[in-house]
């Protein structure tokens, strides 16, 4: 394959933050010749102004998603497809070989193992049964249950951490603390989402409540792995990203981190699930710095940003190996980082004065 070969790449969820950022990475290859297409649920989606054509979809749960937006890569004549919101990889997922008959390639993890992608805990109770070490856990359907778990896990002496068993992005994540936040830690954002546990449940009812994961609270500081890794799940590269700030949102940068423990937890991870494609893993270090896994993601992280920044084009090396062509091999620039920015540009066309 040779720059002057056109490749058109479709890349889901463009409202979010980087965006804009990855869009432009995508359009700077120096291998390829990309067209950049991007999609959204809002019509005001940030990366709109930074795609070569944008259309707006269903999002990623809507029951005409996957028809839409089979339609759309027809139509646009898309060659790769990388879902950058959980819906929206898990959805594809299960319907890959629809889109595989129409030469499009989707990033996104096989058919068989999205039910149990689909649910943390699911996929915790899975690498637990193949051996894998974890922080504690405990499913908690009820307020009841989560009055016993945090009795367990030492709370109110204690803080843990609740979060849905389906979700994304670190949405309804939350820090239960019965300890008063110094001003010091609100005015640096580290205790944003923490509540004692009655305020936290005042808003259950009947005692019910949506199925939560809750873990005790982990100290240290926080990782996304990207991985990249063939179709047997074989990984090309796995590079770290230390968070400058253990908070998901909003994205406050990372640097490449060379740490052995973290490197070695997310290889035998890999190991046990073989997912192919362009990913991401989260771990967090406890208060003595051993690295556990947070989360198992089935899309790229955005933050992805920073490995590209630096010369590991993660994003050109997806779409070089599911068109089948070779994947380089580059040094990993370990220490550096930043956050990446983007020039500014129209977002929504204006329709007067």
């Amino acid at each position: 394959m040779t720059m002057k070969e056109s490749v058109r790449v479709l890349m889901t969820c463009v409202g979010g933050q980087l965006s804009p950022w990855l869009l432009q990475a995508l359009k700077r290859s120096e291998r390829l010749r990309i067209s950049a297409v991007g999609t959204d649920g809002r019509a005001d989606a940030l990366g709109r102004g930074y795609a070569d054509s944008f259309h707006q979809v269903p999002f990623g749960d809507d029951p005409s998603y996957i028809d839409r937006m089979l339609e759309l890569c027809v139509r646009e004549r898309i060659d790769v497809l990388f879902p950058t919101s959980d819906e929206e990889a898990l959805a594809l997922a299960v319907h890959q070989q629809r889109f595989a008959a129409e030469k499009v390639k989707v990033s996104c993890p096989p058919a068989e193992m999205a039910g149990l992608m689909r649910n943390k805990a699911d996929m915790y109770d899975h690498l637990a049964d193949k051996g894998l070490a974890l922080p504690a856990y405990r499913r908690v359907r009820s307020a009841a249950e989560l009055r016993q778990v945090a009795a367990e896990f030492g709370y109110p002496g204690r803080d843990f951490v609740v979060k849905p068993t389906v979700g994304r992005g670190g949405r309804g994540v939350w820090v239960i603390s019965a300890r008063v936040p110094t001003m010091a830690e609100r005015n640096k954002g580290l205790a944003i989402d923490a509540l004692d546990l009655e305020t936290y449940l005042g808003s259950a009812q009947d005692d019910r409540i949506d199925e939560l994961l809750a873990m005790p609270m982990l100290a240290g500081d926080m990782f996304d792995v990207d991985v990249l890794a063939d179709a047997q799940g074989s990984p090309s590269y796995l590079v770290p990203r230390h968070r400058y700030h253990v908070r998901t949102t909003p994205f406050r940068g990372c640097w490449i981190d060379r740490n052995p423990e973290v490197l070695e937890l997310a290889a035998q991870v890999q190991g046990m699930l073989r997912l192919p494609n362009l990913f991401d893993y989260d771990i967090i270090q406890d208060a003595n710095g051993r690295p556990w896994l947070l989360e198992v993601n089935p899309r790229m992280s955005a933050s992805v940003a920073v490995s590209v920044l630096h010369g590991v084009n993660l994003l050109e090396f997806a779409v070089l190996m599911l068109l089948g062509e070779k994947v380089p091999e580059v040094a990993v620039p370990w220490g550096k980082g930043g956050k990446p920015v983007f020039d500014l540009v129209p977002v929504i066309e204006s329709s007067g004065a």
